[in-house]
C-alpha cells in the first residue's frame, strides 16, 4: 500500500481539535514525569520508560512531524 495513503489513514484517526487536546494531555503528563524524576519520586529508568510509552503513542497516532500544528511535537 501506498505511504501517502497510509499517512492520510492514520491522521484521520483524530481530528485536529482531539489531537490538540491528546498532545496537551500528553505534555501535562510528561512534564509530571519529569517533575517526578527531579524530586527522584520515579528512577531514570522509570522515566525512561514512560517516555518511551509516550513516544509509541505519539507515533500510533501520528501526533509527531505535524508542521501546522501550534503545540510542539510529542
Amino acid at each position: 500500500m501506498d505511504t501517502t495513503i497510509l499517512m492520510n489513514l492514520k491522521s484521520r484517526i483524530l481530528d485536529e481539535r482531539q489531537r490538540g487536546i491528546v498532545k496537551k494531555a500528553i505534555a501535562l503528563y510528561m512534564s509530571d514525569l519529569y517533575l517526578k524524576n527531579s524530586k527522584q519520586f520515579i528512577d531514570d529508568e522509570l522515566l525512561k520508560v514512560n517516555l518511551s510509552v509516550v513516544d509509541e503513542i505519539c507515533e500510533l497516532l501520528h501526533l509527531k512531524h505535524n508542521e501546522s500544528s501550534t503545540i510542539p511535537e510529542c
